[in-house]
């Protein structure tokens, strides 16, 4: 049996009497109450010729059910919608499900294929308009949630998030992923930020480690360059001494330049240098002022 929007209905779920195999039937198409569990095996987009509705993405749903003493079959409920979050036109929650990819066994089943474990009902008991409205833990995917403490783990297209029963979580991009979890491209990821009971917090890739401790130190560590671009002014304090280390050459560059405006007790400022020949003319590095240390209106 077909019902309007192309959903097959195995012959298997009704007698060969005639008059019960027309009630069973009748029942399959508008006294369809029970609560069905499938996967995803088709995907239609919004501007599909073949969706529906033309609002969001349909799914076609596989599902295995029992018909009461009768055993169980395997019936395709088309053009599915799923249910998504705040339904309003301000607020909104859109994902997309993944669809079966492959099917290790010949005959359905959830374990063995890769598509999305969802959960149908059909809105006013009508067979034809099925709507997805949940999912299930994929059998062939081991948990994560190993005891009954509070804790969240979830991941969707790379992007996993994880929050443990001590209050810390984390946030991982991986990269996009295919239908078993894996990366298809391993050099996107991983960039992990995390944050600990204490509020401390890391940001971290291969290349960048961004670290902030509760007790006020930052770390910031790069394997490459580091560049700051401001827009307007630009002023930073320091409370206790700074240090600035380079191996190669260091250039300060400005319209106009004042070091050490704050004075010593004679009124001058001081300039201090780790170098016996004191300030060198910069061409011929002839010392200029044979001193380690300045003092003058600077």
């Amino acid at each position: 049996m077909i019902l309007p929007n192309g959903t097959v209905l195995p012959h298997g779920l009704m007698n060969s009497g005639g008059q019960e195999s027309s009630i069973a039937a009748f029942n399959r198409s508008y006294k369809n109450t029970g609560l069905k569990a499938g996967f995803i095996v088709k995907t239609y987009a919004y501007n599909d010729p073949e969706n529906i509705s033309q609002l969001c993405t349909e799914y076609d749903v596989q599902t295995m059910e029992q018909d009461e003493n009768k055993g169980s079959t395997s019936i395709l409920y088309r053009n599915c919608i799923s249910s998504q979050g705040f339904g309003s036109i301000a607020d909104f929650l859109e994902f997309t499900l993944r669809y079966q990819t492959y099917q290790a066994k010949n005959s359905p089943s959830f374990s063995g294929q890769d598509g999305s474990v969802v959960l149908i009902r059909c809105l006013d008991d009508i067979g034809s308009k099925a709507a997805i409205v949940g999912s299930l833990i994929h059998p062939d995917r081991p948990t994560d949630i190993t005891s009954t403490a509070p804790q969240l783990s979830g991941e969707y297209n790379g992007v996993n998030i994880a929050i443990n029963n001590d209050g810390s979580c984390s946030l991982i991009f991986k990269g996009a992923t295919d239908n078993n979890g894996i990366p298809t491209n391993p050099s996107q990821g991983n960039t992990t930020f995390q944050i600990q009971t204490d509020g401390s917090f890391q940001f971290s890739h291969s290349t960048i480690t961004i670290q902030a401790n509760k007790s006020g130190i930052l770390n910031i560590t790069t394997t490459g360059a580091a560049n700051v671009t401001v827009g307007g002014d630009m002023t930073a304090t320091v409370s206790g001494n700074t240090n600035l280390t380079s191996n190669g050459k260091t250039s300060i560059t400005g319209k106009e330049i004042l070091l050490n405006t704050k004075s010593d007790d004679q009124g001058k400022g001081i300039i201090t240098f780790d170098s016996s020949e004191g300030v060198t003319d910069y061409i011929t590095g002839v010392p200029l002022i044979p001193s380690t240390t300045i003092f003058g209106d600077i």
